[in-house]
């Protein structure tokens, strides 16, 4: 058994080997007619095998045959391949199938056509070939080669580098696989998927994609061969998807498209039905729809017809806003973005047909159009359409396509009911803002258009029966010709602004260069230039390199102006010699100055101003070139004429070559001469800033030196107020920009701001040296005197617009109240008033800047003068502002800041000062008797038209306050001096202590260590707020308000004593009134109050004498009730009587003294002094009734008896009210 077993182990090893071993030691070749017939059989062909074979029967069963050749017997082979290796599945195999699981065929190589008669030329396979006894699992094909030739039209294409991958189920299908082919060194990737073919055909998908382009074609039907003939029914599919496509190198957005529908193709031709175009993203595309017809063969065509109802370019195209809105230049866009995309390698013929397109923000209407199509272009057979305006466009001929740049060149008619409404589309405007009526217009022409040339050739048009003629060329620069202009125009009438206009429109987008050549011939006899008429305008010159000829350049009446020129000019661009003349006669230069302004805005703003001043303008004008051929004398200028009173005369010559102008050695003078002044300073700009009277004025120039160096410059003014004079150098020509070095003099009469025929005058004399730059004059070393006072400094002045100053300026003294009434504008002002007059342009209204400004001496009022005085000036858009004041005024520190601006015809003005420890007395001089340290802190605004207004609306806040003063007028012992008067007389009079109390006022001053107070302001008036001062000795009080308008004062002073010295009748007061204009008041006392202080004083004393006799007691001494000094002094009482003082009486029980006051004590049985003589009380008599003496008592006064002594152990008396004391007690 074991025997048995290793037996058969052996063996089968030996099988094994055999296997892999055995088919390397067989010579295959020997059986190459076996392979040969068995593959014959298979595919139904002969085939035959040229190279070595190889077989294999481990791992899995495999063939490889070299130089495998299919086709008939004695032609040449239709597939070739190098090698051909099939792996065989071993499982069908033992099942007796032939079943490839991998089939590689490298470098094969196909040829395949289609014959005279549209059949396809293949050889006929054997009969009773079985497609099912072979599949394929994988079927890889690497290196191929095929070749598909039209013997109809002797065309062929040829597939390099072809490669497939899939899988062949039978020889008659179903084939699944993708792969990829070169045409042309062009790469493509396909995908392929076929059904089974039967009698039907085969169920056929193919797609399509080109490396080199965003492009996928798809196409879906059915392929079925008729007698060989070849035939497809089914779908198609081109689209492009939105991305980024190459283009020469760069990125640029790929706009998608997609074209569908259905297409029944065969060898000869291929209709295409139920077309559906779509251009652009879905939410914007352009979609059209139609049928198609494409003939096959040697001259292959394609002719279709696409409609559509509606088609909106602008949204599809989505163009940038300058272009989009300009129906020239939108067209023209569209039709390069396409031209790079429409290049189709056969004829296309096609029809269009929209009802409405939306261009350039409107609807076109009714567009038909017949287009052939090449690859070089578009033939427009006719194409038509309405445009805005009742518009009916025509025209045909040729566009080209070179690169991405797109040209035409053909015939065009435009016949318009409306042309304002068609014009206004062109220029990409609103019809409706031009009201003008124009009657239809009907025009015609050969056009070109394209980057190289622009014409319009037998231009013919008829605009509300009127013609116009001509011819329009523009030819690019080419090589070493340069860019040429040539127009012939004749019209009675011509719009000249809106041919302009249409012609910016049709340009936009294009590059135009300056013309080198130009020959114009143009005749108008009414034209319409920058909205102005122009009556008989002409036009004819040539310009080439042989010369510059001006046959007739002239206009008649431009709006006030004519002007004729005329002459020849050789040689105009290298060494030019000739002569030009111009004569000009204006009575306004408003037309010349809309036609600058068309092309230079700036320029014409800048001598708009002057342009008025120069009218009545005549003038006449030579320029003769001499050239640089060796002739003696040089190149002229001369102008001379007149400008309203001002003779005007300008010479220059120059020698060297007129072609190189900055080379030339020039010398040049001029001269400005009126017999009045003010006419020559008029003429200058001036006459706003200087006063000047009718005396005869100059005004002279001279100037030597090369144009593109150092040229020396004087010139000088001289008329009566106005004297100045410019000396120095100046470069004006080369590559540095120009600059000046000057030196100047100036003394005039400077024009203050004033309304009225009143004129005010401020005399300056300057002198500095001026460096002069673009756009910004320097002045150093500025000196000189404004009004006779000194000033220095230095300036520079940017010159705008606006005008810009900058700089620090020191001066001696500065009338602050004239400086600032001449920023703002405001008329002059007195002492006593502001001006009621409106503010006029203020001298820096126009300016901008910083100036730094110092003075010695800053005059604020008449006697009141602030000295080392600082301030930062901004100057803004109608805004000065003074910042960081800074100064000494009355000894003490002035700070602030102030700020003036404009708000229409008025000015807003806000003001925030500080006064620190300044010196009473100095500060207010006039107000005389007030010393001491002042401080004062305000902030206010205010509004108006004129300064009496600006300053009637002032409202702001402020405190004030005095540290160490004396108020003189106000005597702390005016009191004691007017009780102790008093008392010496019987009758109180009004009158009489009055007087008494203005003698004592002026007696001393009023001490008061510190004092404050708040006030406000509103509408122009200063109102101080109850403000208590306590002096030494008496205390103060005021209230009041001063009016800044009219400057008046109106204050009322409370003069009282101290606390202190309150009694039962209260603290003596005095009213002092102070009116009038601030240092020039006048002052009134009102004693009435203190008079009835010292009525009731006096009733208290005589009440406390009759209590004394009701108690059957002594009177007692009542000392003066004088308020005590406030220095300490007591007041010496007056002297006693001689006699011992009375024993006091005791008062009844119940009404006890009060033990607050002092008395006397007497021995009992005293007798009692004298009684004094009766009072007389009565009302103060009136200032104006007579005053009655008192009169002396009747006799002597009765002594009262003595009353018993109370013993001391009695309570006090109880105090009595005054009523009690008159009257006794009331029940």
């Amino acid at each position: 058994m074991q025997a048995t077993l290793l037996g058969a182990a052996i063996a089968i090893i030996l099988a094994l080997v055999a296997a892999l071993v055995g088919p390397l030691f067989v010579d295959w070749t020997q059986y190459r007619g076996v392979f040969e017939a068995r593959a014959t059989r298979m595919v139904g062909l002969p085939v035959r095998v040229t190279g070595a074979i190889d077989a294999r029967i481990l791992p899995s069963p495999s063939v490889v045959l070299r130089g495998v050749e299919i086709g008939e017997a004695g032609q040449p082979p239709r597939l070739k391949a190098r090698e051909l290796g099939i792996e065989f599945g071993l499982g069908p195999l033992f099942r007796g199938q032939l079943r490839a699981v991998d089939m590689r065929v490298v470098g094969p190589d196909l040829q395949l056509g289609l014959g005279a008669d549209g059949h396809l030329d293949w050889p006929k396979p054997q009969a009773g070939v079985d497609p099912d006894q072979f599949s394929i699992d994988r079927l890889r094909i690497d290196g191929g080669r095929a070749v598909f030739t039209d013997a109809r039209s002797g065309a062929g294409t040829i597939l390099e580098n072809l490669r497939f991958n899939g899988e062949l189920r039978s020889l008659a299908g179903p084939v699944k696989g993708d792969g990829g082919f070169s045409v042309a060194g062009e790469r493509y990737s396909y995908r392929v998927s076929a059904g089974r073919a039967d009698a039907d055909g085969a169920k056929l998908k193919v797609g399509l994609d080109p490396a080199a382009h965003p492009l996928t074609i798809e196409a879906d039907g059915t392929l079925r061969f008729e007698n060989s003939v070849p035939a497809f029914d089914g779908t198609f599919a081109f689209s492009r998807p939105a991305g980024i496509a190459p283009a020469s190198g760069r990125g640029v957005a790929a706009v998608p498209w997609r074209a569908t529908g259905r297409v029944k193709a065969t060898s000869a031709n291929a209709l295409f039905e139920q077309v559906e175009v779509q251009y652009g993203p879905e939410g914007r595309a352009i979609k059209l729809s139609g049928v198609a017809e494409m003939k096959l063969g040697r001259s292959a065509r394609l002719s279709g017809v696409l409609s559509a109802r509606e088609v909106d370019l602008d949204q599809a195209f989505d163009l940038p806003e300058p272009v989009r809105n300009l129906p020239v230049a939108a067209a023209r866009a569209l039709a390069e973005t396409m031209a790079g995309h429409i290049k189709p390698p056969f004829p296309v013929q096609l029809g269009v047909g929209i009802d409405s397109v939306t261009l350039a923000g409107s609807a076109i209407q009714a567009v038909r159009g017949d287009f052939n199509l090449d690859p070089a272009g578009l033939d427009i057979r006719t194409f038509e359409f309405r445009a805005p305006g009742a518009t009916q466009l025509r025209i045909s001929g040729r566009l080209g396509f070179a690169g991405a740049e797109a040209s035409f060149k053909g015939p065009a008619t435009i016949d318009a009911a409306d042309p304002r409404a068609f014009a206004a589309w062109l220029e990409g405007r609103d019809a409706t803002a031009s009201r003008e009526q124009i009657g239809p217009m009907r025009a015609s022409g050969d056009v070109t258009f394209g980057n190289e040339r622009i014409a319009i050739e037998h231009f013919k048009a008829e605009v509300d029966r009127k013609t116009v003629e001509g011819r329009l060329l523009y030819a690019a620069a080419a090589e070493r010709r340069p860019a040429r202009l040539e127009a012939e125009l004749k019209a009675a009438v011509l719009d000249i602004d809106r041919l302009v206009a249409l012609g910016r429109a049709a340009l936009a987008g294009t590059k135009i260069d300056p013309p080198g050549e130009t020959a114009l011939a143009i005749d108008i006899g009414r034209a319409t230039i920058a909205g102005l008429e122009a009556n008989d305008a002409a036009v004819k010159l040539r310009l080439d390199s042989s010369g510059l000829v001006l046959e007739r350049v002239s206009v008649n009446d431009f709006d006030g102006a004519s002007f004729n020129l005329n002459g020849r000019i050789e040689s105009p661009f290298a060494g030019p010699h000739g002569a030009v003349t111009l004569n000009a006669d204006a009575r306004s230069l408003d037309g010349v100055l809309a036609l600058i302004g068309r092309f230079a805005p700036e320029a014409a703003e800048n001598v708009r101003s002057v342009a008025a001043r120069l009218v009545p303008l005549k003038t006449h004008g030579t320029l003769t070139l001499a050239g640089d051929r060796g002739a003696a004398s040089p190149s002229k200028l001369v102008i001379e004429g007149t400008a309203g009173p001002v003779r005007l005369r300008l010479g220059a010559q120059a020698n060297g070559d007129p072609s190189a102008p900055p080379t030339l050695d020039t010398r040049f003078e001029g001269e400005l001469a009126a017999d009045d002044g003010r006419a020559l300073v008029q003429l200058l700009g001036l006459d706003r800033a200087v006063l000047v009277d009718n005396k005869p004025g100059r005004l002279s120039l001279a100037g030597h030196g090369v144009l593109n160096g150092d040229l020396r410059v004087d010139a000088k003014l001289a008329t009566s107020g106005l004297v100045a004079s410019v000396s120095g150098t100046a470069r004006l020509f080369g590559s540095e920009p120009a600059t000046a070095i000057l030196d100047t003099t100036l003394s005039a009469d400077m024009r203050l701001p004033r309304r009225g025929e009143t004129e005010s005058k401020l005399p300056l004399a300057m002198t500095s040296r001026v460096t002069a730059k673009p756009g910004m004059l320097t002045f150093d070393d500025l000196a000189g005197t404004v009004a006779a006072v000194p000033v220095r400094g230095r300036l520079q002045a940017g010159l705008g617009p606006p005008l810009r100053i900058d700089g620090q300026l020191e001066t001696e003294n500065m009338n602050v109240p004239v400086v600032l009434a001449s920023a703002i504008g405001a008329a002059g002002q007195d002492e006593t008033a502001f001006s009621p007059e409106p503010f006029v342009s203020g001298v820096l209204d126009a300016l901008r800047g910083h100036v730094r400004l110092s003075a010695s001496r800053a005059i604020l009022t008449t006697g009141l003068a602030a000295g080392q005085t600082h301030t930062d000036v901004r100057l803004r858009d109608g805004e000065i502002a003074l910042e960081d004041i800074d100064g000494e005024l009355a000894t003490g520190r002035l700070t602030g800041a102030m700020s003036f601006r404009r708000l229409g015809d008025g000015v807003a003005m806000h003001a925030r000062m500080a006064l620190a420890d300044a010196d009473a007395a100095a500060l207010l001089p006039a107000e005389r008797g007030l010393t001491g340290k002042l401080s004062l802190q305000a902030e206010a605004d205010a509004t108006g038209r004129s300064p009496a207004a600006l300053i009637g609306s002032l409202a702001g806040t402020g405190t004030v306050s005095l540290t160490g003063g004396e108020i003189a007028g106000f005597d702390p012992e005016t009191f004691n001096v007017v009780i102790h008067a008093v008392d010496k007389e019987a009758t109180i009079d009004a009158a009489k202590v009055r007087d008494i109390t203005a003698a004592a006022l002026e007696r001393g001053n009023l001490r008061v260590a510190r004092a404050d107070a708040a006030f406000t302001v509103a509408a122009g008036d200063v109102r101080l707020s109850t403000a208590i001062l306590h002096g030494e000795g008496a205390d103060l009080s005021a209230t009041g308000h001063f009016n800044l308008t009219d400057r008046q004062l109106n204050t009322r002073l409370t003069f009282s004593a101290p606390v202190a010295a309150a009694s039962s009748a209260g603290r003596p007061e005095v009213y002092i009134a102070m009116r009038g204009p601030l240092g020039a008041t006048q002052r009134t006392i009102d004693a009435t109050t203190l008079s009835a202080w010292l009525t009731l004083r006096a009733v208290d004393r005589e009440a406390r004498r009759i209590d004394a006799l009701e108690a059957g007691r002594a009177p007692p001494l009542v000392p003066n009730e004088a308020p005590p000094a406030a220095t300490g002094t007591a007041v010496e009482p007056p002297p006693a009587p001689a006699t011992a003082a009375p024993r006091p009486v005791a008062p009844p029980p119940r009404r006890p003294a009060p033990a607050t006051r002092p008395e006397a004590s007497a021995p009992p049985g005293a007798a009692a002094p004298a009684l004094p003589p009766p009072i007389n009380i009565r009302p103060p008599a009136s200032a104006n009734a007579p005053q009655p003496r008192p009169k002396a008592p009747a006799g002597p006064a009765a002594q009262p008896k003595a009353a018993p002594a109370r013993a001391a152990s009695e309570p006090p008396a109880e105090e009595r009210s005054l009523l009690d004391r008159l009257f006794g007690p009331q029940r």
